[in-house]
């Protein structure tokens, strides 16, 4: 692939092919392939997206302001003015009184396309020291206190509503379990069970409390003297061992990179129990089941294109949301649930290594604690609750609580609510140090964005985002795996050109690829029937079968026995009847997954139609 701009010029092609009446196109084409050739890729992934963003604004606020470093026709822009002038009229700028939705959508795809590329630059290491000085930033904003009696008479009630069943949490059956990440020990797969049992065994205390006393005692001798512990000193029981979490970055987009805290093995162990504790207690509770649903974004999305279509309800992104969550905030919003909190806390890092030193938190935690994202979408409903209470003027009864929940939808920090109620949404959230992201959350006009849905009068506008180019990303697996969906999302949505030149860009690297049903473990194609092609009979499973590439990982030598094997072999044995337990990889203890290392391998697969 010589240059990114060919992708642009199927998408033009497919521009002119869906809206023949737009004018420009041509011109527009050669000025984007100058600007590309002067300024790199910075012109794709930075300058064009902000006629995204200037766009998304406009249809906000009813009027398109032009951003710098684009020549204007009158109001507009000179580029792609063909498709904005069927949005915006040309002298005013104001929004027209039936702005063509289809042009917006088009004009969305062509600027938005390159958002999110990631590619390395010698611009990674400034990104990084501007993440991580962000990170600190916030954490040294946190306020010291946050009382207030105002505040309080709506926050305490609402929280003491919530999550009742945690009244009755017992840490010693807590199922605490290993997540994917990476750990501060930087342990591998296997190794961060060995990993565990060590530290339980540094920090007996601490890990019987949680009921590991059979996994850390050498005899009958030792079990006893841990049970004997708990009855005697209660209190050293909650004496957290001092690991360090290490913060990091991982690329967001070509422009941006994210946060991350990698835990100590021991802490992030146990706080995955905590995470599946708190979700259970959130899908049970009578308040929060109505505006939570931390396994699906699906009625967040629903929210947002409702709210594009009458214009009553706002979608309000936070700034640094997890970064400006103060560990005071969340003691008050878990106060009544004094043994789960206790549990928040000592298994939380309150340090964390960045480069060669260590800062003390301030803040609740980073995102790597696997309690995080739960926490802060409680934190943020809980708020947004009493926000809607005090705006109403209604008292913290469970009646009208319990209404409240019912308006609003919560996912981490994306939070769908009535237009209404977005000012005094606001001075809640600015009262306990939190920030709307007013360039990402939307009130007025008929433009909302939620949980990676754009939509405008009800309709789903979001652009297809191309993350990865031919020598630009190095592990072909990953690369070929996101070309072919773009190549499938692109037909779906009827530019053919753009499904064909990803198709071409596929089967380069690859050869040929079969038809395949959408459900289908296969790479290959799909139609809008549904369905594949079969390449032969086979006798053994006696259906049609077909030969395609699958993904398969990548394991490495990662031996683990003794305890550990145990301890792993128990808390990941699946709560089923002895004989519907499947296991899923028979090796498990002499080998681990290499996480993002993949390779493709073709294989015969059955037959799947729609």
């Amino acid at each position: 692939m010589k240059s990114p701009v060919e992708l642009l010029s199927c998408l033009f092609h497919d521009v002119e092919r869906l809206e023949p009446g737009v004018k420009g196109l041509d011109r527009d084409l050669r000025t984007i392939k100058l600007r590309f050739e002067n300024e790199g890729y910075g012109f794709l992934t930075i300058a064009l997206p902000t006629l995204c963003n200037a766009l998304d604004r406009g249809l906000a606020d009813g009027k398109y302001t032009c951003p710098t470093g684009f020549n204007r026709k009158e109001a507009l822009p000179k580029l792609l003015s063909g498709l904005l002038c069927a949005v915006f009229d040309i002298k005013t700028g104001l929004l027209l009184a039936r702005p063509c939705i289809h042009s917006v959508k088009l004009y969305r795809e062509i600027t938005g396309m390159f958002k999110k590329l990631i590619y390395s630059d010698s611009h990674e290491d400034i990104l990084h020291k501007k993440v991580v000085n962000e990170f600190m930033e916030c954490d040294n904003i946190i306020p010291d206190a946050i009382d207030s009696p105002a505040f309080d008479y709506f926050l305490t009630p609402v929280s003491n509503m919530i999550l009742l069943d945690l009244h009755n949490y017992d840490p010693r059956v807590l199922k605490a379990k290993h997540g994917p990440g990476s750990v501060a020990e930087s342990h591998s797969p296997n190794q961060k069970w060995q990993g565990v049992l060590a530290d339980m065994r540094k920090h007996d205390r601490y890990a019987s409390s949680f009921g590991f006393d059979t996994f850390i005692s050498e005899s009958v001798d030792d079990q006893h003297r841990c049970s004997k512990m708990l009855t005697e000193d209660l209190d050293e029981i909650h004496d957290a061992p001092a690991g360090i979490a290490k913060l990091i970055s991982v690329a967001k987009s070509s422009v941006a990179r994210r946060t991350i805290t990698m835990e100590p093995v021991l802490k992030q162990f146990l706080q995955q129990g905590l995470n599946t504790t708190l979700r259970s207690s959130i899908e049970r509770c009578n308040v929060l089941r109505g505006c939570l649903a931390l396994s699906s974004q699906a009625r967040n999305q629903i929210a947002c294109l409702e709210g594009s279509r009458t214009g009553q309800i706002a979608t309000i992104d936070l700034s640094a949301a997890s970064d400006r969550l103060s560990l005071l905030l969340v003691k008050k919003i878990f106060a009544s649930k004094t043994l789960f909190l206790e549990d928040l806390i000592r298994t939380r890092s309150s340090f964390v290594q960045i480069e060669e030193s260590v800062h003390k938190l301030r803040k609740y935690a980073g995102m790597g604690n696997a309690t995080t994202f739960p926490v802060q979408s409680v934190t943020f409903a809980v708020l947004a609750i009493c926000a809607i209470l005090s705006y109403d003027g209604l008292r913290p009864t469970l009646k009208n609580v319990v209404r409240s929940s019912r308006l609003l939808r919560v996912y981490g920090d994306d939070i769908t609510i009535p237009s209404q109620y977005v000012a005094r949404l606001d001075t809640w959230l600015t009262h306990y140090g939190l920030k709307i992201n007013h360039k990402k959350s939307f009130s007025t006009g008929f433009f909302r964005e939620s949980c990676g849905v754009d939509a405008f009068h009800g309709q789903d506008v979001t652009p297809l985002y191309v993350k990865a180019l031919p020598g630009l990303l190095s592990s072909k697996s990953s690369l070929v795996v996101r070309l072919v969906k773009a190549s499938n999302e692109s037909w779906m949505r009827g530019l053919y050109a753009l499904s064909a030149f990803f198709k071409q860009l596929v089967e380069t690297e690859v050869g040929p690829l079969p038809l395949v049903a959408k459900e289908c473990g296969g790479l290959g194609w799909h139609s809008r029937v549904d369905t594949n092609v079969a390449h032969k009979w086979d006798g053994k499973l006696q259906q049609f079968v077909f030969r395609t590439l699958v993904v398969k990982g990548i394991h490495a030598d990662d031996a683990l026995d003794g305890r550990a094997a145990l301890l792993k072999s128990l808390a990941t044995l699946e709560l089923r009847p002895i004989d519907t337990v499947v296991i899923s990889d028979p090796r498990h203890l002499q080998r681990s997954p290499k996480r993002y290392r993949n390779r493709l391998r073709r294989r015969w697969l059955p037959v799947r139609t729609g």
